[in-house]
């Protein structure tokens, strides 16, 4: 299945009935109650909607109201196999919500994201990581991102650390090899590692489904910066990364997000 999340705000009511898309939302619009156009199976239910909680809370949450609609959403899938469907929600674009949890769920479950519109004009595609793996790349130290979803995107990409630096994470930059690598780039102390900024930019050459195989021919130091198995996929960057002069405060999203860079923003 081929799958679109969106902001329904950024069309009319009609041109969404008309391609194929559901609202997604614990209180749907009037027009997608009265096409038969609400999907209950992804909405969100109201306690977490207004629970007021971060996102780290919001995802484990969500998450696990998903695992338990997992069979459903798999009949769902199936019967709509040969079709391109777009999920909507209210959320405006670039603000965490559930839409970015079921694209990636979705992507785990083998569907093919597809986005609505061309990339908008002076943009970048970016990517969220979490410290220290986000400055590991930005130093040319690590090669390859593992992550649960795959992407058929190739081409430049910014790579942005998340604000969130748990104390396990901390704690892991400062274990070896992260410690060394990490020292090496300045980088000395746990409060010298920015957050909640962009980074660097570099090139994504390819994504792949990870197999034993595939995973026996990473060197070790690269294993170590990463969540090796199969069934996975490996995101692997060019040797080409270009550090921003100073960190550039800006908020993330889950996902591949489009960042507009302000000119005169400098790159070492």
């Amino acid at each position: 299945m081929r799958f679109t999340v969106a902001n329904w705000h950024t069309k009319s009511a009609m041109w969404w009935v008309e391609h194929n898309a559901y609202t997604t939302m614990a209180s749907p619009p009037l027009w997608a109650k009265g096409a038969k156009r609400n999907l209950p199976l992804f909405a969100p239910p109201p306690e977490i909607v207004f629970g007021h909680y971060n996102e780290e809370a919001y995802t484990k949450i969500y998450g696990d109201v998903l695992k338990e609609r997992l069979p459903k959403i798999r009949e769902w899938i199936d019967i709509h196999n040969d079709e391109h469907v777009i999920l909507l929600c209210a959320c405006p674009d670039g603000q965490f919500c559930h839409r970015l949890l079921i694209a990636k769920l979705l992507i785990w479950l083998g569907c093919e994201e597809i986005e609505l519109e061309p990339q908008p004009a002076g943009t970048i595609k970016a990517l969220s990581l979490n410290q220290p793996w986000a400055t590991l790349i930005a130093i040319g130290a690590k090669r390859v991102e593992t992550r649960s979803w795959g992407t058929s995107y190739r081409g430049m990409l910014a790579i942005h650390a998340s604000k969130t630096f748990s104390s396990a994470d901390q704690e892991t930059a400062q274990y070896e090899p992260f410690h060394s690598d990490l020292a090496k780039a300045g980088y000395r102390t746990i409060e010298a590692i920015p957050r909640g900024a962009l980074l660097a930019i570099t090139d994504l050459i390819d994504c792949v489904k990870m197999t034993w195989e595939w995973i026996d021919t990473i060197d070790e130091k690269e294993r170590e910066y990463g969540l090796y198995s199969e069934g996975r996929y490996a995101w692997i960057f060019s040797g080409n990364v270009k550090r921003f002069e100073q960190p550039i405060p800006a908020r993330g999203s889950l996902g591949l997000w489009n960042w507009a860079p302000i000119e005169g923003e400098a790159v070492k």
